[in-house]
């Protein structure tokens, strides 16, 4: 009963508590990675390795930030503090020296970072250039 002069305050809620259970359909939704893809040392960056980042952005686009404005003086070490916050598990920085292409895949806070050199690659523009018939997103 409630004092009185007060209303009643309901302490009983109508949904009923999930059932522990081994089904992994529900556990998996709670730990998806989160990913952050960034260009190393922007200004100094062709435009197809810019429009390869943001490719990868749109590859990985659920749980990816799309539009991330970098700072042409951000470290990697920068980014990783600012994973942590921001709730990003994998940090992938794309960087440019002269002809060669890096990128850097990062585990935040501290796991490991796996360093590659990107040898060719190809931009989703020219593979559907090529194709007879391309299908646009839209009509999918």
């Amino acid at each position: 009963m409630p004092k009185v002069g007060r209303k009643r305050k309901k302490t009983r809620t109508h949904v009923p508590p999930l059932e522990e259970s081994s089904s992994t359909s529900l556990n998996t939704t709670l730990s998806v990675p989160k990913s952050m893809v960034v260009r190393h040392s922007p200004k100094s960056m062709s435009p197809e390795v810019s429009s390869l980042v943001s490719e990868l952005r749109l590859l990985l686009a659920p749980y990816t930030a799309l539009k991330l404005k970098e700072r042409s003086k951000g470290r990697m070490e920068d980014y990783a503090a600012m994973a942590g916050p921001l709730g990003v598990t994998h940090v992938l920085a794309v960087s440019q020296n002269g002809p060669s292409v890096n990128l850097k895949v990062a585990r935040a806070p501290a796991g490991p970072t796996l360093s590659f050199r990107v040898g060719e690659f190809s931009l989703g523009r020219d593979i559907k250039r090529l194709q007879r018939r391309p299908v646009s997103e839209g009509n999918r």
